[in-house]
């Protein structure tokens, strides 16, 4: 495993924690990665869809401090439920 000039800043538990998400990317450090080595093909990419944020933005956990996050305030749809947009605007 090619290791980048970042990876020896790192200490502790951080050092490990940085060893187990190089081990799902195959031992690949992106640090250590150069631009001819990286692709712009956009097939590549995963498909994103918008249950995938709400689950993200809504159910992930905090890392630091293992709260679930609850952006769910912040998604306009709730903006709308909360100002009393609820059904009488879409029922047109």
């Amino acid at each position: 495993m090619s290791r980048s000039e970042y990876y020896p800043s790192l200490s502790g538990d951080i050092k490990l924690r940085y060893d187990e998400k190089m081990k799902l990317t195959d031992g690949i450090d992106p640090y250590a990665l150069r631009i001819d080595e990286l692709s712009e093909d956009v097939s590549f990419l995963p498909a994103v869809k918008i249950v995938d944020l709400m689950n993200y933005l809504v159910l992930t956990h905090c890392f630091y401090t293992g709260q679930q996050m609850k952006a769910y305030k912040s998604l306009q749809a709730f903006k709308y439920y909360e100002a009393g947009m609820s059904n009488k605007r879409w029922q047109k």
